[in-house]
């Protein structure tokens, strides 16, 4: 073999082994890196998905939030509430023979207000006063609904009823 071949070989080989480490300690860390890179790409990605759907469930809860306070009533419109309750059975011609006020319960970010309502009428009209409560622009929640015969005028129902408003806290 010649001189020439030799130092042609000899140079082949510095040049693998010099690839050779290159590829060891430079091109396989940085794959590492890259990979690495990656994955955490992945994950902020995928985090930031989850923010904005966050996010967007916000904006809908505060839009919510804010339809739920429009029919709330405050406290200075609890006089508001009995007088359309009082006015709405004179209004469909009832015989009112209470309205008042129970205790208040206390939840989470409001007050629940019941109003106890005892009336006597036809059964028309009692649909119809139902009718009108369900008009009112506050929230407002008929419960514990009783129907019975009204002994002193028999072609009249008794009613007992608890109509429920809530209550912003100030």
């Amino acid at each position: 073999m010649t001189e020439a071949k030799r130092e042609q070989i000899l140079l082949s080989i510095v040049v693998v082994i010099i690839l050779g480490m290159l590829l060891k300690f430079i091109y396989r860390p940085e794959i590492k890196r890259i990979l690495a890179l990656k994955s955490e790409l992945t994950k902020i990605s995928s985090e930031l998905e989850e923010a904005q759907i966050l996010t967007k469930k916000g904006d809908d809860d505060m839009g919510k939030a804010g339809e739920l306070e429009e029919k709330l009533a405050v406290e200075s419109e609890i006089n508001d509430v009995l007088a359309f309750l009082t006015e709405s059975a004179e209004e469909t011609a009832l015989t009112l023979s209470s309205v008042s006020q129970r205790i208040r319960v206390r939840k989470e970010f409001y007050e629940q207000v019941p109003v106890e309502i005892e009336l006597s009428a036809e059964y028309g009209k009692i649909l119809s006063y139902l009718g009108k409560i369900g008009t009112f622009p506050k929230l407002l929640r008929i419960g514990n609904l009783e129907i019975m015969r009204d002994e002193t005028a028999p072609h009249k129902l008794r009613v007992e009823l608890l109509v429920k408003t809530y209550v912003l806290p100030q």
